[in-house]
């Protein structure tokens, strides 16, 4: 009761309008009331909602709407009002509403004009202002209070509308619509609710003194490389015509209207603006600005980063074309203003590939040598184009499409019936293929040993499986000892011996003057990442080595010569290193055939 009291004390002080109201009931509380002003809505008293009204209903009780030929004031010259007051006389009903009105705080002014805004109060961050009310719960019963000030949740007392309305003696009118919903207490200590709608005239001084207006700067928006879309709002003409307002952008802050604008109609209210001409990728700030007679004024400052271009790339012809390998240039231009994060060249055996497609990518570092394509299928079509993606996306260069070449297998059996590819590279036919046989020419056995221990000591030919899988066998074939590949029995089938040292110099010259990594393709047979072409389809895997133990599965590709270097000694061939090695006899490698 001192809030409410010391309340009423100050709107007695302001030269508050006080008028007679009268009593009607409107039916169940919580109705609400959105009837349209001007009309009689129906409601049951034939009132006006043109006219100032007060409604409020406590707890459940019927809604008593109190009418009034006026619930009003005005500023007067050099006066300080705080809120509007008013007593219904039937009811016995008291009101009041107290709220911030003037731009600027709430003080007294010097002799002259009020600047005023059109009305926002501001009460506990919601848009809305202090309230008090003494209401009876029924004519003669307790009177109940409101006792607490609106805060942000439930208990609200919200502006829910404000007209412009005529001029009435120099004076403009503005009509303020709301309602409420507030906790209150009877002297009993008693608590319940009193909520309802209110309708009341503000009237200002129409001939208010301009000041600068106000505007604020909301979004930006649809952001590209060269352009993107300010919001803003113009929320207060400062008391005079706002004759130019939009907004102004530069790459430094605090943009003004020396810099880059827009131009954006007049008036009041929100507005968009389109920037134009941006450089690409730069930061910019942006500020709304308003102007009336007494200046310009800049909102809030916001700030925002054009787009990149895409990278310009082209795609180029094929260099290279083997049946699992080729070769193709790509060129890249201008970077669109960011720089690359990936580029190079996608293909796919179906239109249009992408980067969701195999890929050779090679980052930001782009090469001048052509980008290799692998692996691929013999004997296929493919399409292919250069790609590049910087912060704006990924550019891709046209497409353009190649067949990839077959090889000319032809084939060769062992004695126990294992068909294998064989393949013409230089003057010789090799195996394409590791070999798997368990007899010799002659038909003896080879013996299979698994047991390390007894590996490591054999003088006589056997094999093995790596790591004594049988699934390795297809893909890898088999391992022999040195024992085995100069058995004087022979492993090769009739036409077909183990290669001499000689046979291996003149298979690695041809896979040099074709620049051939003859390893197979695909990661089954090497580790990832790896360089392998296979174009004169050798077709090496890494079937490792045993020298005891297992080791470098899917990283070498060892295979035994014919030559004796020492009795403990013999020479093979690794395709790694395009170079022959020394093994101790009982080591375990593959074997490749050549044709007599």
């Amino acid at each position: 009761m001192k809030t409410l009291s010391y309340l009423f004390a100050l709107l007695f002080l302001a030269g508050i309008v006080t008028t007679s109201c009268s009593k009607s009931d409107t039916g169940s509380a919580g109705n609400g009331n959105n009837d349209t002003p001007g009309k009689d809505n129906g409601n049951g008293n034939g009132s006006d909602d043109s006219s100032p009204y007060f409604e409020y209903a406590v707890g459940s009780g019927k809604t008593v709407r109190v009418n009034c030929s006026e619930i009003a004031f005005a500023a007067q010259t050099g006066d300080v009002f705080t809120g509007v007051y008013a007593t219904s006389a039937s009811t016995k009903a008291t009101f009041s509403f107290a709220f911030p009105a003037f731009s600027g705080t709430v003080a007294k002014m010097t002799v002259g004009l009020y600047p005023l805004k059109e009305f926002i109060g501001y009460a506990y961050d919601t848009v809305a202002f202090h309230f008090s009310l003494k209401a009876p719960q029924t004519p003669g019963g307790t009177d109940y209070f409101i006792s607490v000030a609106p805060t942000a949740d439930n208990h609200k007392n919200q502006v829910t509308k404000i007209d412009k309305g005529a001029i009435e003696n120099g004076k403009q009118i503005y009509w303020v619509t709301g309602q409420y919903n507030l906790p209150a207490v009877n002297a009993n200590k008693e608590t319940t609710s009193i909520s309802g709608n209110y309708r009341f005239k503000l009237l200002t001084l129409q001939s208010a003194t301009v000041v600068l207006p106000e505007v604020k700067t909301i979004s930006i928006s649809d952001t590209t490389s060269t352009s993107a879309v300010a919001k803003a709002e113009v929320t207060f003409d400062g008391n005079g015509t706002v004759t130019a307002r939009g907004v102004c952008w530069s790459m430094g802050t605090k943009p003004t209207l020396a810099d880059n604008k827009t131009v954006n109609e007049s008036g009041l209210g929100s507005f968009s603006a389109n920037i134009k001409d941006l450089m690409v990728n730069r930061k910019y700030y942006v500020r709304a600005y308003a102007t009336n007679s007494k200046g310009t004024v800049y909102g809030n400052e916001l700030e925002f980063t054009s787009k990149a271009n895409l990278s310009e790339i082209t795609t180029g012809k094929v260099e290279d074309n083997f049946p699992t390998y080729a070769s193709a240039f790509v060129t890249m231009g201008e970077n669109g203003g960011a720089p690359a994060t990936s580029a190079g060249v996608c293909w796919s055996t179906t239109v249009n590939p992408t980067i969701l497609n195999d890929k050779t990518d090679v980052a930001n570092s782009f090469p001048t040598y052509a980008l290799p394509m692998r692996p691929l299928k013999p004997n296929t079509t493919y399409y292919y184009r250069a790609f590049s993606t910087n912060s704006a996306g990924t550019a891709y260069g046209k497409q353009l499409s190649f067949k990839t070449g077959a090889f000319v297998f032809g084939s060769m059996k062992d004695i126990d019936g294992n068909v294998y590819k064989t393949i013409k590279i230089g003057n010789k036919t090799w195996m394409a293929e590791n070999l798997r046989v368990t007899r010799y020419r002659n038909g003896d056995a080879i013996p299979q040993v698994t047991d390390a221990s007894s590996w490591s000591q054999l003088k006589t030919g056997a094999w093995c499986f790596y790591d004594n899988d049988e699934k390795n066998d297809l893909k890898y074939g088999k391992l022999y000892n040195f024992y085995t590949a100069t058995d004087p029995r022979k492993i090769a089938p009739a036409g077909w011996h183990v290669p001499t040292p000689d046979e291996v110099r003149e298979l690695f010259f041809s896979f040099s003057s074709m620049k051939d990594d003859p390893r197979d393709t695909g990661s089954d047979y090497w580790k990832t990442p790896n360089s392998a072409t296979n174009k004169t389809g050798f077709s090496a895997v890494g079937s490792g080595l045993r020298r005891g133990p297992f080791m470098f599965l899917r990283e070498r590709a060892v295979f035994w010569t014919s030559e004796m270097f020492h009795s403990e000694a013999g020479r093979s061939f690794d395709i790694n290193s395009d170079d022959d090695w020394l093994q101790s006899n009982n080591a375990g490698a593959a074997i490749r055939l050549v044709k007599d």
